[in-house]
């Protein structure tokens, strides 16, 4: 939906390579933790996930639900 906010999420996605995905998302880019876990949720996903056994298509609805809870 939109590609910077794309670029963002995946760049804190994979600056902590050691925490889950939900944890370097919320850090990387300063949003509330239960959100982030909420969209990740919501892409069908364990909340526990760790950012590389995502693949491009599970990131990309990543995005697209935590960008929706965002600008909601």
């Amino acid at each position: 939906k939109d590609e910077k906010f794309f670029f963002a999420m995946i760049k804190a996605a994979f600056a902590q390579r050691r925490k889950t995905a939900a944890n370097s998302i919320s850090s990387g880019m300063h949003i509330d933790k239960d959100t982030v876990i909420k969209a990740v949720e919501a892409a069908g996903l364990s909340p526990t996930v760790r950012p590389e056994s995502l693949t491009m298509q599970q990131l990309g609805e990543v995005n697209n639900k935590l960008y929706s809870l965002i600008n909601s």
